[in-house]
């Protein structure tokens, strides 16, 4: 079965011509907005930020991956935060759901460009793509 591709968003081509202008992706699917976060509720402020803005080398993945290092937040993520903790618990599904992790960690090459790649399965089939992204 081939690849469905989020709104026809395909990763290797963002990504390339990402590099090659110099920018930096924001998802048009899921802008940062109140609204990307919240059906209802707007009294929370959030300040979007890049990972480079909260400290100088982010890292995705640091001396392998453990359920203790995910933490849910204020913003009703415990159903995330659980499944990423079952694959943090498991390496080769972890691989399997972040192809290439290190290929995508930043770098002093300058080969960043925002967008990390990610593969989920809709009812076990189907592979399904989809990107994360942080903003400015």
């Amino acid at each position: 079965m081939g690849v469905d591709y989020y709104k026809g968003q395909k990763y290797e081509k963002l990504k390339k011509e990402l590099l090659k202008s110099g920018q930096l992706f924001t998802d048009p699917e899921f802008l940062p907005n109140q609204k990307s976060l919240f059906y209802s509720r707007t009294e929370t402020e959030v300040i979007w930020k890049r990972p480079t803005e909260l400290c100088n080398v982010p890292k995705l993945v640091v001396d392998g991956t453990s359920c203790e290092d995910l933490i849910e937040g204020e913003y009703g993520n415990r159903w995330f935060v659980t499944a990423c903790s079952n694959l943090a618990n498991h390496k080769a599904l972890f691989n399997k759901v972040i192809p290439g992790s290190l290929l995508q960690e930043y770098n002093n090459t300058g080969a960043h460009a925002g967008i990390f790649k990610f593969q989920f399965w809709l009812f076990g089939t189907g592979q399904r793509w989809w990107w994360m992204t942080f903003f400015p």
